[in-house]
């Protein structure tokens, strides 16, 4: 019968301690790993961003030479401690795994001769027979009479047949031996002395730790939306969004989530003067700025203060109050997407396009509203250039620019190689297996997207290229196994270029362009269809002519009235300005019913049979329906025609003759 015992000398205990600490070690140091690099794209060759890339480059670095170390970080390196230490003695442990191996108790080579063997244990025994041998100092003689029986053993299982019968069975000369098992935990913890230090400890882990932890988790999970906002934030915005919202609104919460989701230590202490110059500098170009309320306290006009400043385009002296703004622009990220998501809850139209111009008015750093805002993102231009009251295009500053010779053409064209204007191809909607949209079925609203790279001296075709149209309505089988597939965008096509890195010099981080598509109703200023975001459209390519564009499509069911709905499909950037489209669309929902009398009628023509074919003459004498002949026709009618005159004639005569 298997004996357990108890590690006594604490050497296994070492191999369970080296497994927990592994297992334990293993996802909290993964957890310290930065997150995985995004896939490289190439940035804008302008020189704005080329400057922007470095100082980003920078901030990094800073951020990482400036990590905290906190509570976690000093755990982590004191369990990572306790491995080496454990390691280390795991490694420096000795223990005794040998085999037993007759050839190497007697000192022969293995596989020597019954012979060979025979002779060597006969000078064995005449060297360590226990009468022949002197002790040595620290010697016994029950040390050197067990030496003479261990190689009387070994020769006996190499020449006798029942001990090496007993060696080839259980590998060992005297038979089966007694079976152990040891349990790696060292026997003090199971001595009856120890079992309440034991019991508490368990109580200690499992009935305080473990709640605790799984608590703190719960609750902090419990105050984020799924939007990474935390839920006062989401209530501040609720309570105060509506569709009427303007901009210096939104830019108001924007300062006032700020207050809420950042701890006051990664705020600047020290530029209150700074910040206090730079309010008044605010208050001056944005009169519509009137903090009241809520939006009246001083963190929240920090924050709305240093918004106004990035969008103004205004230098920060201070390096603290630069890093600040940098936080709090990357922040916006998850605050705007926060306010989408209540603006989508009450379909409110005219609120969502502005929350989504909002990330390309903070990617480009202009204000909102005004009409020439769109020059304001090229290279080097400055803010007193631009003529707030005399609308101007891009095209026709370009023109200008090229006139004068200014050196800004060049870098404007290579901002312009990484920047295309979105142009839709074809809009329209489709039932899958359907030619009709009937009530209740489920539509899919197709598009087909490409970017028109911007021309220095000609503006971009607003009309889609015909032979893209028709040449994508042959590619029936690709468009019907999309429309089949789970993906809201086709792949790539092959050998397509996407545009990269965006060109945003003021934003603080890489940021690739993406936009929203979604369905409008102008007439109820509702959102009908809820939007998605897509990423990676292609820039034209006239040597793809069959399919220089991608599709991307949206799934919503149709309205359950027969009618016919004008809809807008909105495509938003949202990182560049004045890049939108807008494509007016209309869903025309047939009433099945209608459908199903065209169809039966449809079906009746087509089934009777031609008069002059074998099937229409067995139908004929059958007394079956038949068509006239589409040859014979005519002469039938002329000839029921001639008949009918020939008719009358007679009995005109007929009546003649009786007068």
């Amino acid at each position: 019968m298997a004996q357990y015992s108890y590690d006594e000398s604490g050497s296994m205990a070492y191999f369970l301690v080296l497994t927990f600490l592994a297992v334990v070690l293993a996802p909290l140091t993964y957890s310290f790993v930065p997150s995985k690099g995004k896939a490289h794209y190439d940035s804008c060759p302008c020189v704005e961003c080329s400057a922007n890339q470095l100082r980003i480059h920078k901030r990094k670095q800073k951020s990482l030479l400036s990590l905290r170390v906190g509570p976690k970080a000093l755990i982590t390196l004191a369990l990572w401690s306790a491995f080496v230490y454990t390691l280390y003695k795991v490694a420096t442990l000795e223990i005794d795994t040998s085999i037993y191996d007759p050839f190497a108790i007697l000192g022969i080579r293995t596989g020597s001769s019954e012979h060979d063997i025979k002779r060597h244990y006969k000078r064995l025994s005449l060297k360590f027979h226990p009468d022949k041998v002197k002790l040595a100092v620290n010697e016994t003689i029950e040390m050197v009479q067990e030496k003479f029986v261990e190689l009387t053993k070994a020769y006996k299982s190499l020449t006798d047949e029942t001990v090496r019968r007993n060696l080839e069975l259980y590998g060992h000369p005297d038979g089966k031996q007694e079976y152990s098992v040891g349990i790696a935990i060292p026997k003090w913890i199971v001595e009856g002395q120890n079992n309440i230090w034991v019991l508490a400890t368990y109580g200690v882990l499992f009935g305080v730790g473990l709640p605790f932890m799984v608590g703190r988790w719960w609750f902090s999970s419990r105050r984020y939306t799924k939007d990474h906002v935390q839920g006062a934030t989401a209530t501040v915005f609720f309570k105060n969004l509506r569709n009427s919202t303007e901009y210096a609104t939104l830019v108001e919460l924007l300062g006032h989530a700020w207050e809420l989701e950042t701890p006051p230590h990664r705020r600047s202490p020290h530029a209150n003067e700074t910040l206090d110059g730079l309010v008044k500098i605010v208050r001056e170009k944005v009169p519509e700025w009137v903090p009241a309320g809520v939006f009246d306290r001083a963190s929240t006009r920090r924050a709305t203060a240093l918004l106004w400043a990035h969008l103004l385009r205004l230098p920060l002296v201070d390096a603290s109050l630069r890093h600040e703004q940098d936080d709090l622009l990357l922040t916006t990220r998850d605050m705007l997407k926060s306010m989408l998501s209540i603006a989508l809850s009450h379909n409110w139209l005219a609120l969502s396009v502005k929350v989504m111009q909002l990330h390309a008015v903070l990617a480009q750093a202009v204000i909102p509203g005004l009409p020439n805002e769109v020059l304001k993102q090229l290279p080097l231009i400055k803010i007193e250039e631009v003529a707030e009251d005399i609308p101007e295009g891009l095209e026709t500053r370009l023109r200008l620019w090229k006139r004068n010779g200014d050196e800004r053409l060049e870098l404007a064209k290579k901002a312009f190689s990484k920047w295309g204007r979105l142009e839709v191809v074809d809009a329209y909607f489709k039932v899958i297996d359907e030619k009709v949209v009937t009530p209740g079925a489920i539509v899919h609203l197709v598009l087909k997207l490409r970017l028109q790279p911007l021309e220095i001296l000609e503006g971009p075709s607003d009309q889609a290229d015909s032979r893209d149209l028709d040449t994508s309505k042959l590619s029936n089988d690709s468009e019907t196994a999309f429309l089949l597939s789970r993906k809201e965008a086709e792949d790539l096509p092959k050998g397509a270029v996407t545009p990269g890195l965006a060109h945003a010099p003021r934003w603080p981080d890489a940021r690739r362009p993406s936009w929203w598509i979604f369905i409008g109703d102008r007439r109820t200023d509702r959102v009908v269809v809820p939007p998605i975001r897509i990423t990676n459209i292609p820039l034209s390519d006239e040597s793809r002519p069959s399919h220089n564009y991608r599709m991307y499509k949206i799934q919503f069911q149709a309205p359950p009235q027969v009618a016919i709905y004008p809809f807008t499909v909105h495509i938003m950037s949202d990182t560049y300005i004045g890049e939108d489209a807008v494509r007016d669309v209309k869903l025309q929902v047939v009433d099945p019913a209608v459908l199903g009398a065209d169809a039966d009628a449809e079906d009746d023509e087509i089934s009777d049979p031609d008069e002059d074919t074998l099937e229409g003459q067995l139908a004929a004498m059958k007394g079956g329906r038949v068509k006239p002949s589409p040859i014979h026709g005519d002469d039938n009618e002329e000839e029921d025609e001639e008949s009918g005159t020939d008719d009358d004639s007679d009995d005109d005569s007929t009546d003649s003759d009786s007068d």
